[in-house]
């Protein structure tokens, strides 16, 4: 029987959300004892390490999103696919780590890092062992959620009882690693209920290079444009430079991260859907993704500009006061992003389009580092928020151009001037009745101004007659009817 969409959307929702919240919530405790300066070493360190996981994942997870779901139903060859994949994970492991330590023995730079460095690179090996592709093209998303949610419940309780002054920056970035690194192993000991006797050809894995390869190259280009203004911030600025650049970043990230949590779930069923030739359900799938993708992106865009401030002060403290102005440029990417995913996973993955996508993100990861490099050493933090929202908008435009060559894109984008409209007015509302307040702004006001905007939203939703919007208040109070034995 297939999983129900919405409910792996909420588990997977629920784990992505664990994933970047724990790391927020214990930075909202560790900015406070590090201090930007400690903040922005550990991001920076972890930033490098982050280039030579990327050369040891390979472009393995979104291959396996793709094809596992064409096997799944049989255990020999889901099996031998497996093995066959974490064999390319295991030697590009090696790969990376010997070009881990190279690196680390001869740029000078990275001297005062590398206690760090060495930490944070016990990830690249664990990576290899994690097998969350498998899991996630399984759609076991109750086994994920749960895995998650332990783990991380188990490391913020070390962070708060051995986390103490600025120089336990090191315990931080190891309790930072044990945290998926406890998952990977649990993932590669559970991996056995799905799994057996595989026999891995050599002959069999060469069909895998290409688009191993494609994927990987689409890896390399959407996390390089990512890690390059922390690079940059990092070598040509200062650790303070990083600290409150990465603030701004994560607290923008955890909400992008609830939206995208649909995205992987939507690649598998659109897969499956396509290779079935069920063209109208695919069509269908992406209509109300789209829409649901665009209804939850809009009013959180909105609250991101509009509490800026407020919610530095909540998860960073004082001292972070200066990345408020980058929090309001990149509550842009809330609607960007997202919708950028949706094209890349819901249509040119499931069609085949990789080698598009490697080249858009090869161009936007041109665009990012020249415009980097020109503008960071003289405008710092502030040019690094603004490249990243402009480089995410280049490959947004980008995407939706190819998209439309494979369906008519206008399709699905109808009736998303719905949820632009409620946008505004709800700015509108929101900025009224916010910036009307008391000069000592008070948590009840904060929470009625959140409140009545989204009350504003909803209502002009419901007002235009948004189908999407009023199909899920149907199914709520046909849900609620039952409960209440109607």
């Amino acid at each position: 029987m297939a999983k129900s969409i919405k409910i792996n959307f909420i588990l997977n929702a629920i784990r992505t959300f664990c994933s970047i919240a724990f790391p927020v919530f214990t930075f909202a405790y560790v900015s406070r004892i590090l201090d930007v300066q400690g903040i922005g070493m550990f991001d920076y360190a972890r930033s490098i390490v982050s280039y030579f996981v990327l050369i040891a994942q390979l472009g393995i997870s979104t291959y396996g999103m793709r094809e596992i779901p064409k096997v799944k139903h049989d255990k020999s060859k889901l099996s031998n696919l497996v093995a066959e994949l974490f064999c390319f994970n295991v030697i590009a492991t090696v790969i990376s780590y010997i070009l881990f330590f190279g690196t680390l023995m001869s740029v000078g730079k990275f001297d005062s890092y590398r206690s760090l460095l060495l930490i944070n690179s016990l990830s690249i090996g664990f990576c290899a062992l994690g097998l969350e592709w498998m899991y996630g093209a399984l759609e076991e998303y109750k086994y994920i959620t749960i895995r998650t949610i332990v783990f991380q419940i188990i490391s913020f309780t070390l962070l708060l009882l051995f986390v103490r002054e600025k120089s336990d920056i090191y315990i931080y970035a190891a309790i930072s690693v044990l945290s998926s690194a406890g998952s990977n192993i649990l993932n590669f000991i559970h991996a056995k209920n799905y799994i057996e006797s595989p026999v891995v050809k050599i002959s069999n894995m060469f069909r895998h290079i290409k688009p191993i390869f494609l994927f990987w190259g689409n890896n390399i280009t959407s996390t390089l444009y990512l890690l390059i203004e922390i690079t940059l911030l990092g070598w040509l600025c200062d650790n303070l430079s990083v600290g409150l650049y990465s603030a701004s970043n994560k607290i923008c990230r955890i909400f992008i991260s609830l939206v995208v949590a649909i995205c992987p779930i939507l690649l598998s069923r659109s897969s499956s859907y396509l290779a079935n030739g069920r063209i109208d359900e695919y069509n269908n799938l992406s209509r109300q993704s789209l829409g649901i993708i665009t209804l939850v992106s809009v009013p959180i865009t909105v609250f991101l500009f509009c509490f800026s401030k407020d919610i530095i002060l909540l998860f960073c403290g004082d001292s972070f006061l200066p990345a408020v102005s980058l929090s309001k440029i990149m509550s842009l990417l809330m609607i960007i992003i997202p919708v950028s995913s949706f094209l890349s996973m819901q249509i040119l993955i499931p069609y085949g389009k990789e080698g598009q996508i490697f080249k858009i993100l090869f161009i936007a990861t041109l665009f990012n580092t020249i415009l980097s490099l020109v503008f960071i050493p003289k405008y710092q933090y502030t040019a690094a928020s603004i490249i990243n929202v402009s480089t995410e908008l280049l490959i947004l435009i980008l995407y939706v151009f190819i998209s439309n060559k494979i369906m008519p894109i206008l399709r699905i984008f109808d009736k998303l001037w719905h949820y632009f409209i409620a946008g505004m007015l709800q700015l509108i509302c929101t900025l009224c009745i916010y910036n009307n307040s008391s000069s000592s702004i008070s948590f009840f006001n904060l929470i009625f101004s959140a409140v009545l905007g989204i009350f504003v939203y909803v209502s002009v939703l419901a007002v235009v007659k948004n189908e999407l919007f009023l199909m899920i208040v149907n199914s709520i109070t046909i849900k609620n009817d039952r409960c209440n034995g109607k």
